[in-house]
């Protein structure tokens, strides 16, 4: 029985170091001290990843080599037993973009976004931080970035919105080469159907960029391709207390709202930059759901962008009160000076007065000014001078007075995206089709005064506005 058992004993301690032998082993070091040890039973990536720290400095991740010339991707599959090292640079409390600079951009050369998910694009318009409209010469689609999500600067004002905005349209807009590039963890399309993409500026990542310099926070990196680089990029700017991380930002403002009026606001634009308010006027005209308000006098107009919320309380001909509203101007191309639904304003109709008078102008052309922006205008028996399609298949149109005078008319609305789901800024019930009209046609029409990328200019409300005479 002894003879027998001892021979089951070797075999035991035989297969229990062969087993281990076959095991997979990553070892972690810092400062060239064993920090942690994982043993993997197969090949395969690393389901996590561990994150040391050390006093005065930040972690910075793991490398294949002691120089930390070659980073290690933690999505990899490890096939054989390596040692990881840490990197750490000195935390001195301000904003760097290391992370970004050392990230290299995948091959992209001759191939395709929709097919290969990666491919050179051209920007078409910057939305904010974080959405911006692109085509790959055969469409037109807008992307919601991947990672990450900056403060709002469109149909509402935030903290650093405008700044994250700003710089990462600058980056873009002067960029010599766009590349975007799909993760397949996150799926194709997000809200709005917009399609998920990194994107890729003369081969920086931006969406990295953006949260290393504070103006994002990293949002849903979850397993995403580059998740661990943008939770550290996260970790490291929160650390600096700058920018969304806690700083105040200087050009916004935090003051409560204050009771004024829209001919206030449109002789005092400066006074009211940003500014949250509390008005009353009238509802003149509607380009899809957002408005043009008219002072209860009839002589001063602004435009009230209310973003994606639909509301039935903007009806033209609806006196209303609208609270806690947000002033700001050209943050749109085609804007102006205009109100925001800035945090949900408050719009309360007068139930006492829901067809209220409003006045529409026949101010001649020679004599518009930029006080008299946001207010309806209507003309008769004016000529067609010129009709273009300008990018975004805007239509745009040069009208002349009878007094030879000429203003140029756009039909705006969001420049085309993926598909007629997504949101749009003019129905298309509402548009003017272009094919029917022609240069030395003679036209009745209802328009809008507006700012045009710091022109005078008027918009088209809706189709019907524009009768052709005979």
């Amino acid at each position: 029985m002894k003879k027998l058992f001892l021979p089951l004993i070797m075999l035991l301690i035989v297969f229990t170091l062969t087993a281990c032998k076959s095991g997979i082993e990553v070892a972690f070091k810092v400062d060239g001290e064993t920090y942690e040890t994982i043993e993997l039973e197969e090949a395969g990536a690393l389901s996590s990843l561990p994150r040391p720290e050390k006093d005065g400095y930040f972690f910075l991740g793991w490398h294949l080599d002691e120089d930390f010339e070659e980073r290690f991707d933690y999505r990899s599959v490890v096939e054989e037993s390596i040692t990881l090292y840490a990197r750490f640079i000195e935390d001195d409390g301000e904003l760097n973009t290391v992370l970004t600079d050392e990230l290299s951009i995948p091959d992209y050369e001759g191939k395709s976004f929709f097919e290969d998910g990666i491919g050179e694009v051209e920007l078409l318009a910057c939305r904010d931080g974080d959405t911006a409209d692109f085509t790959d010469g055969e469409q037109d689609f807008r992307v919601r970035y991947l990672g990450l999500d900056t403060p709002e600067s469109g149909h509402l004002y935030e903290p650093w919105g405008v700044a994250a905005s700003r710089y990462a349209c600058e980056l873009k807009e002067n960029a010599d080469t766009i590349v975007l590039e799909r993760d397949e963890a996150a799926g194709d399309r997000g809200t709005y159907r917009r399609e998920l993409a990194y994107v890729w500026a003369d081969g920086r990542l931006l969406n990295l960029e953006l949260i290393e310099l504070a103006y994002s926070p990293g949002v849903g990196a979850g397993e995403l391709k580059y998740g661990f680089d943008m939770r550290l990029a996260h970790d490291k700017a929160n650390l600096t207390g700058l920018g969304i991380h806690t700083q105040e930002d200087p050009d916004f403002n935090y003051d409560a709202p204050v009771e004024t009026t829209i001919e206030n606001i449109v002789q005092n634009p400066e006074d009211y930059r940003q500014a949250s308010i509390n008005l009353e006027g009238v509802v003149a005209a509607k380009v899809g759901q957002h408005a043009f308000i008219q002072s209860l006098d009839g002589e001063y107009g602004i435009f009230f962008y209310i973003g994606y919320a639909a509301t039935e309380r903007l009806e033209i001909g609806y006196e209303v009160r609208i609270e806690n509203a947000q002033v700001y101007h050209d943050g749109k191309p085609f804007d102006g000076l205009f109100l925001t639904n800035f945090g949900g304003a408050t719009i309360t109709p007068n139930v006492d007065n829901l067809d209220a008078e409003y006045t529409v102008h026949t101010t001649p052309f020679s004599d518009l000014t930029f006080e008299k922006t946001g207010l309806p205008y209507a003309y008769e028996d004016l000529l067609i001078t010129e009709i273009e399609t300008l990018a975004g298949d805007i239509l745009s149109m040069t009208l002349e007075d009878e007094s030879g005078d000429t203003m140029r008319v756009y039909q705006l609305y969001e420049p085309p995206l993926l598909n007629d789901t997504q949101h749009s800024l003019m129905p298309r019930a509402h548009r003017v089709n272009a094919d029917n009209f022609e240069e030395g046609m003679r036209i009745d029409i209802r328009m809008n005064l507006s700012e045009v990328e710091g022109e005078l200019a008027f918009v088209l409300s809706h189709r019907d506005d524009i009768t052709i005479l005979d």
